[in-house]
């Protein structure tokens, strides 16, 4: 199963821009973290998981299918 950090986004109820307000970064970060276009550093990956209200289980598989999370 391949998870989807749009899956989330859309399931929280938010837009690109909601989300990008709500982490302090621009739209256009967001929707390339979603397509895979960018590396996302340590610190943006949690909040957005925590945001996203995405499970523990869930963020390791993320971590794996990103298997770019980039240390600031």
């Amino acid at each position: 199963m391949r998870l989807n950090l749009k899956e989330y986004r859309v399931k929280s109820g938010l837009s690109q821009q909601e989300l990008a307000n709500k982490l302090k970064i621009s739209r256009i970060s967001v929707s390339r973290y979603e397509n895979g276009k960018r590396r996302i550093h340590t610190d943006t990956f949690g909040k957005l998981c925590d945001i996203l209200d995405i499970p523990s289980q869930q963020r390791m598989e993320l971590i794996k299918e990103f298997g770019k999370i980039k240390e600031e």
